[in-house]
């Protein structure tokens, strides 16, 4: 039996191939967008809403950085001072000595994929191009889903998959161990700020400030620019400040893009899902950086037959090529051991 379109046109093959190529380029920019807008820090991390929505606020820098290409991803590390610069009388000589104080840090590229099959004969009983963009709108909404999930949860985690997964927030914002090939037992300076807290209701505020004093007065001064945790903590945090009768005051545009938030300092304090219990993220996007490879931002290929399962199948690939990198570990820091 033929299979029949819109006012009744045969659909062949050309009109199928037709149907999943419009079809899949239409969805990308929304398929992109619900992936990086689901999670707040992802989202803050990648360009999305979060991103979108506070930038230009409170100093907030840009994570999401771009790269054509590479073997792998070269941060240059500063870590001394230039020891020429001083005051100095008109007619002294000014030194033009080498300088130390740089080193490398360097990551891999992570690859992160998900695939999306229709099966021939998912094909055969989908007759009709507006079933056959149903079917598709499944398939692309449940590699999205997947995907999205497996990301996030890799952008908080402090374990590598054997080497295959990103480099996560709870592997790189830690007082010792290695990130980005430097160790900081070799280099007493690559070490974040930790500060073991307890409970919130005791000395949460405390904490709080002595981690955002710690980070900030390093370096070029600059605070972090979002602090991340669970919803535990969240509301821990809320309660207090609720109990010490201070307006929880939210940064408006966040919450007009869907996340809600409170501040603390005027820096947005959010809630993800995919936060390690206990612990309290302070994140300064001048020093940390996701970066992707160009055209790899979520990417889709074309739909190219092939088998799955032995079975006659056409499939398309969600791609993602990218790493989060620090050149400035010192700049961020964390919270840990929290409780009520």
């Amino acid at each position: 039996m033929q299979k029949l379109g819109l006012n009744g046109q045969a659909i062949t093959k050309a009109t199928w191939d037709h149907i999943l190529t419009t079809t899949m380029a239409a969805y990308r920019k929304k398929l992109i967008d619900n992936i990086l807008d689901a999670y707040p820090t992802l989202s803050a991390m990648t360009g999305g809403r979060v991103s979108q929505a506070v930038r230009g606020i409170s100093g907030f820098a840009d994570a999401l950085d771009m790269r054509s290409g590479g073997e792998s991803i070269v941060e240059h590390v500063w870590y001394g001072l230039n020891d020429t610069a001083d005051h100095r009388d008109y007619t002294e000589l000014i030194p033009t000595s080498a300088q130390d104080g740089f080193t490398i840090g360097r990551w891999t590229w992570k690859h992160s994929n998900a695939s999306i099959v229709i099966f021939q004969h998912e094909l055969n009983v989908n007759r009709g191009e507006a079933q056959m963009i149903n079917l598709l709108q499944a398939k692309i909404n449940q590699a999205e889903g997947s995907l999205r999930n497996k990301v996030s949860e890799r952008l908080f985690s402090s374990t590598l998959d054997g080497g295959k997964g990103l480099n996560g927030l709870s592997n790189t914002i830690l007082a010792t161990g290695t990130c980005g090939s430097l160790n900081q037992s070799t280099y007493s300076w690559w070490a974040s700020t930790v500060t073991s807290s307890g409970s919130f209701a005791t000395q949460g505020l405390k904490d709080m400030r002595t981690t955002m004093n710690a980070t900030t007065q390093l370096s070029d001064g600059s605070p972090p620019q979002l602090i991340t945790t669970t919803s535990t903590v969240h509301e821990f945090y809320e309660g207090v400040i609720q109990t010490q009768q201070r307006f929880p005051a939210m940064q408006p545009k966040l919450a007009d893009a869907g996340f809600h938030n409170l501040l603390f300092r005027g820096v947005p304090v959010v809630m993800d899902k995919d936060a390690p219990s206990g612990v309290m993220m302070f994140l300064n996007f001048n020093f940390l950086k996701f970066v992707v490879m160009e055209g790899e931002l979520f990417s889709t290929t074309p739909f190219e037959n092939a088998t799955a399962n032995g079975q006659k199948a056409l499939i398309s690939l969600i791609n993602l090529t990218a790493n989060v990198v620090t050149n400035n570990r010192r700049k961020q820091a964390k919270m840990t051991g929290i409780t009520a």
